[in-house]
């Protein structure tokens, strides 16, 4: 029997009376949310939540009841102004809100499940014992991912304050967090798309004002509004975002095109590989180390540049051009897009693609099949025999002799005694060869021709001349390299030994000759040696 001051817990009545105060709780909550003064002042008369393991008094289980029955009806007001289920609400805190009073991460999607801002701070309390749960970093993160990666167009539409409140909450994280943060796409990138802190050279865009960064680069720029903002700029160099220079620019340029299969993929549009040349020109960049870069052909095809020939130099046609103008598509040319890069000091433009493309203006008269210089070896180039076959002789001298000194002449005079002499051999038999013309309409080979100097040819001897322009010009003291007498020498002797054969001439002009030869055998020992096995026809 119970006292005054107790309850009878166990009388069935009371057990009835007790257990019928949960609707009634209800029928007053649902009476409180249609009065719009005292809607949301009933949760600070809810009942804490008891831990399930200690006892209880005879209202312990109307205390649990209550709350049980609460969570399960839609008794709590959202965002949206819906009378929702407290049991999957979220309350956000105002450090997680924008400056318009909205939380960060909140959409038109996922409005509905956040607690309406309505609630004081004590009532909120109190709703968590029904199970509204509050943001913490864990959530927020959460939400924020969902956010960026499900609805990245929203993203794009969300204004300059609310980038800069989300990155001045995000660079309050917690350190332990930042892993996480790490993986979340919210660095900006200048095209719009939202990139990692993982993602590989990402740059906050140059700041010098006089210079812009290429296409086609595998490089993340972040949107240049981001530097206008010091929350976002604080938080983005905290995720590892450098600023860019001209030498990371580089850098990225030219391991770009240290991938060979690059260069050939139709991802990278002419313009952009037309922009990375140019910048590397207004850099100043050298290619000292000779490094392969790719370009694109006339016909917009992709190759590496040290292939492709360039239409002018120096303002004037280029001989390249010249000799393949009816041939392009086997020649490949630097796409004319290029060489219009540089309108205001063409000259310099060209030069500098010469040197560091190594795109040529001449003609290549080899292919190296050995780069090694302990045994380098070549040969005459396709291009070069494809000028010989379709091309007047007269022209390959002059394109030979006008281009020996600062091009050709390294190919066929061997200065270093540690390299190989058989390729340097090989391409002089080879022009040696070449068939031309004398002063009489004989055909021979240029090798036993000389140059139609009056002092020569006022021997009155019967040598091949050659058949040339203007013989006493200084270009073509060049082709004593390739067998053909240039004056008073032991080739042009040795060529006039040659002219006596099968004549009548007599034994002293034979002798005179021999004696003439002799006399100047130091000036090529080894042509002079050519004598001693001749046929015996000489003697």
């Amino acid at each position: 029997m119970a006292s005054r001051e107790d309850v009878a817990s166990s009388s069935d009545w009371n057990k009835r009376i007790r257990d019928q105060l949960v609707d009634a709780f209800l029928a007053c909550v649902q009476t409180f949310n249609s009065k719009d003064f005292i809607k949301r002042t009933w949760p600070i008369y809810l009942p804490q939540r008891q831990c399930p393991t200690s006892g209880g008094d005879f209202f312990s289980v109307l205390k649990s009841a209550l709350l049980e029955r609460l969570s399960g009806e839609p008794v709590v007001e959202n965002w949206k102004g819906d009378w929702v289920k407290p049991s999957g609400l979220v309350s956000v805190p105002r450090f997680f809100w924008d400056d318009s009073g909205t939380p960060l991460t909140m959409t038109d999607g996922n409005s509905k499940n956040y607690l309406s801002p309505k609630y004081k701070r004590g009532e909120v309390e109190c709703l968590r014992h029904i199970g509204v749960a509050e943001m913490d970093w864990t959530v927020f993160l959460r939400e924020l991912r969902d956010l960026l990666t499900s609805l990245p167009e929203i993203c794009n539409r969300k204004t300059d304050a609310w980038r800069s409140k989300l990155a001045a909450v995000l660079s309050a994280l917690p350190a332990e967090l930042k892993p996480q943060l790490d993986k979340l796409p919210v660095i900006r990138l200048r095209s719009g798309h939202l990139a990692c802190a993982t993602a590989n050279d990402i740059f906050f865009p140059g700041t010098g004002g006089d210079w812009e960064v290429p296409g086609g680069l595998d490089l993340l720029v972040v949107h240049p509004d981001v530097v206008k903002d010091e929350a976002q700029y604080h938080l983005y160099r905290k995720l590892g975002v450098r600023n860019l220079n001209k030498a990371d620019t580089t850098n990225l340029i030219i391991k770009k095109h240290s991938d060979r299969q690059t260069g050939r993929s139709l991802t990278i549009s002419k313009a952009d590989l037309v922009s990375q040349i140019r910048f590397l020109y207004d850099t100043r960049w050298r290619n000292r180390n000779l490094i392969h870069l790719w370009a694109t052909t006339d016909q917009g095809d992709r190759a590496l540049s040290h292939t492709l020939y360039i239409d002018h130099a120096d303002g004037t046609t280029s001989p390249a051009m010249s000799f393949f103008a009816n041939n392009r598509a086997m020649h490949k040319f630097l796409h004319p897009d290029y060489l219009a890069a540089d309108t205001e000091d063409p000259k310099g433009w060209f030069s500098w693609l010469e040197t560091n493309l190594r795109v040529s203006a001449l003609p290549r008269l080899v292919t190296v099949t050995d780069s090694d210089e302990r045994r380098l070896s070549f040969v005459m180039s396709a291009d070069f025999a494809f000028i010989i076959d379709n091309s007047p002789w007269v022209d390959v001298l002059f394109l030979l002799c006008d281009h020996w000194r600062d091009v050709y002449g390294q190919w066929l005079l061997n200065t270093d005694r540690n390299k190989p002499q058989s390729s340097f051999d090989q391409l002089k038999a080879r022009l040696s060869d070449l068939r031309v013309e004398t002063t009489r309409g004989r055909n021979l080979r240029l090798r036993e021709t000389s140059l139609p100097l009056p002092a020569m040819v006022s021997r009155s001897m019967d040598v091949p001349f050659l058949k040339i322009p203007d013989p006493q010009h200084d270009r073509w003291k060049y082709l004593r390299h390739l067998g053909v007498g240039i004056s008073d020498d032991v080739i042009f002797y040795l060529h006039c030994l040659d002219s006596l054969i099968g004549t009548d001439a007599t034994f002293e002009q034979f002798t005179e000759i021999l004696e003439q030869i002799q006399a100047r055998s130091h000036e090529d020992e080894d042509m002079v040696k050519s004598v001693r096995t001749c046929p015996p026809t000489y003697l």
